[in-house]
């Protein structure tokens, strides 16, 4: 009886401190499974950041998430007050109120862009995702 005690109070603990990986693209919630990176291959592209964290899609679609951001504004009246509240560093202007910032902690990457995502000032926020061209 003890036994299954303790391995039920390990799973509620699990439980409890798992993680919901995630991001919202067009309104939609994205669920996220995070893959071991021993198992990619390293590329030497300098493009791509050494930190990056690599996560699964519901379709199987392999992404790779680094400490940028993508965010697109509806009008900037908020841009500083995001900019501070969230501590970015602007990296440089993509297109008319789209901007790429970095984030000081990868592991705050896909929290942060959830958080922005939800305003009411921000059409959209998500990390500057890493993937695999498709072939033609």
């Amino acid at each position: 009886m003890i036994r299954y005690f303790l391995i039920f109070s390990l799973g509620v603990v699990v439980h409890l401190f798992a993680r919901d990986v995630f991001y919202y693209n067009n309104g939609k919630k994205i669920d996220l499974s995070p893959v071991d990176t021993q198992n990619i291959s390293k590329r030497s592209d300098a493009r791509i950041p050494s930190a990056t964290e690599y996560y699964k899609t519901p379709n199987d679609t392999l992404i790779g998430v680094s400490n940028q951001l993508i965010i697109k504004f509806k009008n900037l009246d908020s841009f500083k007050e995001i900019v501070n509240t969230y501590k970015l560093t602007l990296l440089k202007e993509i297109y008319k109120n789209t901007y790429l910032f970095k984030v000081d902690a990868l592991s705050d990457t896909l929290d942060i862009s959830n958080q922005i995502y939800k305003l009411k000032s921000v059409k959209f926020a998500h990390p500057n995702f890493i993937r695999k061209a498709k072939e033609r």
